[in-house]
């Protein structure tokens, strides 16, 4: 063999180390993103279930009286003993908060539900 198709074959073996390597490297790429948009998916349809729910307790309870939404709240962290939920009452927004749910009231009834955000914290 002549120097010259040495070199040829030794550049050969370099392109397809590189070539090899991005496809490991677009392969990965391509399993990591997919694996993401399924976690991202899943959170959007529980977080889409939630508020459906959210809605149809709403429509259930709006109206209700301070004491009674209370009433309801605590018993409902007594059967929950292990989630140690806190309930309080933030008298500035008139709103009572049972773990991340928000209970907005006006003139002592419930007028709206609405779930907390990691930005609203």
């Amino acid at each position: 063999m002549n120097i010259k198709s040495d070199m040829l074959v030794v550049l050969l073996v370099i392109a397809f180390v590189i070539c090899f390597l991005g496809c490991i490297f677009f392969a990965y790429l391509w399993i990591d993103t997919s694996i993401s948009l399924a976690y991202s998916d899943t959170s959007y349809q529980k977080s889409l279930g939630l508020k459906h729910a959210l809605s149809l307790l709403e429509n259930e309870w709006v109206g209700i009286s301070e004491s009674e939404l209370l009433e309801k709240l605590k018993a409902e962290a007594a059967h929950q003993p292990d989630e140690k939920i806190v309930i309080f009452k933030d008298d500035e927004s008139d709103t009572i908060v049972f773990d991340t749910i928000y209970f907005e009231l006006e003139s002592g009834k419930l007028k709206r539900i609405t779930l907390s955000t990691w930005g609203d914290e």
